[in-house]
This record gives C-alpha cells, sequence and structure tokens, in this order.
C-alpha cells in the first residue's frame, strides 16, 4: 500500500474492517507516527520490513495472529511495541533491529519464536507472563547475538515440545 515510501509521518488510522496489513509499509525509510492494528486484522507478516528508521509505538490488535518479519531490518527501532493477546508467530519478527533496545512483552499466545530477536545487539530486557512454550517447536537463534541482554523475567519453560534449538 505505502510500500517504498521514503518518509511517513502523517497520521495513519487503520480501519476495523481491514483483515490484512501484510506489506503495508514495507521499505519505507522513515516512520514516526504512533500506529494502532485494530483487532479485525489476523495477519501483518512484513507490515514495516526494512523501515531503517521506525521510531513509532505500535500497538497490535489482539486478533493479529502472524506476525512474522514485521520489523524484519528495522536498524534504527526505537518504538515501543505491544504484541496482541493472539499473535502465534513471533518468527523473525525483530530480526536485525540492531538499535532495539526496548522492553518486550511476549503474551503466552506465542508459539513460533524462530530467530524472534537474532541480532538485537541493543535488547537489554525481556518479560514473560506464563509465557507457555508447551507447543512451540522452534527456538532456535530467538537470542543469537543478543550481546546486551542481560536480565530477563523467564519463567519456568516447558521445553518438551522444542525440536530445534
Amino acid at each position: 500500500m505505502f510500500n517504498n515510501f521514503h518518509f511517513m509521518n502523517g497520521n495513519v488510522i487503520i480501519g476495523g474492517n481491514v483483515t490484512n496489513t501484510k506489506e503495508m509499509f514495507l521499505n519505507c525509510t522513515n516512520f514516526s507516527k504512533d500506529i494502532t492494528i485494530p483487532d479485525s486484522v489476523v495477519d501483518s507478516y512484513h507490515m514495516f520490513n526494512n523501515c531503517i528508521n521506525l521510531n513509532a509505538n505500535v500497538n497490535i490488535g489482539n486478533g493479529v495472529t502472524n506476525c512474522h518479519e514485521m520489523f524484519y531490518n528495522c536498524h534504527l527501532l526505537d518504538s515501543n511495541v505491544n504484541i496482541g493477546s493472539s499473535v502465534e508467530d513471533c518468527s523473525w519478527m525483530f530480526y536485525n533491529c540492531t538499535n532495539f533496545a526496548k522492553n518486550v512483552y511476549i503474551p503466552d499466545s506465542v508459539t513460533n519464536v524462530y530467530q524472534m530477536f537474532n541480532n538485537c545487539n541493543n535488547l537489554k530486557f525481556l518479560t514473560f507472563s506464563n509465557f507457555d512454550t508447551s507447543l512451540t517447536k522452534s527456538m532456535k537463534y530467538m537470542f543469537n547475538n543478543c550481546y546486551s541482554l542481560n536480565n530477563s523475567n523467564l519463567p519456568n519453560l516447558d521445553l518438551s515440545s522444542v525440536t530445534d534449538f
């Protein structure tokens, strides 16, 4: 929809009838307005992929289940991201967000965390609340190259279903 915009600072309101925001802001190099994804949206795959300078708070609605590569390569991501309660797929979600240093709350609905924070060099803290990993198959590279990660509220994890570390 707004693919390849170089600067976006106007208000963005996503209507309640929208169900797919796939690649909506793909390659927008600068994005600086807060955005709420309504509960009607299910798929936010690649929504902000390659938005190099994303500086907007993002509230992911409770209907969203797919956040695969949502912030992939958002190198200068400096935003609060609130993950909705129905999100299942967070694979590659923050991959290569090298400057991302905000706290992240991961709801217990998340089942796919493959490379979720890979190369998030400045990520310092994560909060898990009853993070249910009993259905998770792959946690491989979840925290790869997270050099600054030093304090996380990790609950007891059931890793019996994980087949790929």
